[in-house]
């Protein structure tokens, strides 16, 4: 089923319950996607609980691609399983290969929550076979980037697409450099404002929102 859209909300309806839930709902430049179970193609779950694992996430990748995402873009994940002692034994090769799937050692916030019962949409499975299913919630693309000196027409636009845009270099280096050389005489070299004005080196930005 294609992406529908409402004033509010992108959806993305797919599978035999499409009528009853969205796999993916948009809401402006955040992105919350239905939990996913391990079963495969044929809506069999294996028993291995690291293949589960592989379906799951492959069916994660499905939808973000819907909405012209990658796994770059999740921030949170939910892991379901219903051991939680297999979980345990197998918690390296799980992890290993959720940073295969990743590409790099992942970058979100986890949350690992053992349930009697996963009833999703393969919830005609039998219960004893679904170990684990995965949830995310994860934030759209990076926010703009716009010179200091962009105007404003074009720093409407961008809130406007993407809620928010970040205007660089609004402090130039040279009026951090003078400010630095008024206020260091006086700051402590091991305190925490030292350690600030360290980093004011770099051109700074400003989030308009």
């Amino acid at each position: 089923m294609p992406i529908q859209k409402t004033p509010q909300k992108t959806l993305y309806r797919d599978g035999p319950y499409a009528d009853l839930f969205s796999q993916g709902v948009q809401v402006g430049n955040s992105l919350h996607l239905a939990g996913q179970v391990g079963t495969d193609a044929s809506g069999k779950a294996p028993d291995n609980l690291v293949e589960q694992m592989q379906n799951a996430y492959g069916h994660i990748e499905s939808v973000l691609k819907e909405f012209d995402c990658t796994m770059d873009n999740v921030v949170e994940e939910t892991w379901f399983v219903t051991d939680m002692d297999e979980c345990m034994t197998q918690v390296q090769e799980l992890f290993a290969e959720r940073q295969r799937i990743y590409g790099k050692p992942p970058e979100v916030a986890q949350t690992l929550f053992k349930w009697s019962r996963l009833s999703t949409q393969a919830s005609r499975l039998k219960s004893s076979a679904l170990l684990s299913q995965i949830e995310r919630l994860r934030f759209m693309p990076e926010i703009k980037h716009l010179p200091s000196d962009a105007d404003a027409g074009a720093i409407v636009a961008a809130v406007e697409e993407d809620g928010a845009v970040i205007l660089d270099n609004v402090i130039s280096p040279e009026f951090i450099a003078a400010l630095r050389q008024e206020t260091d005489p006086f700051i402590d070299t091991t305190s925490n404002m030292a350690r600030i004005l360290s980093r004011a080196s770099k051109p700074h930005e400003r989030v308009v929102s």
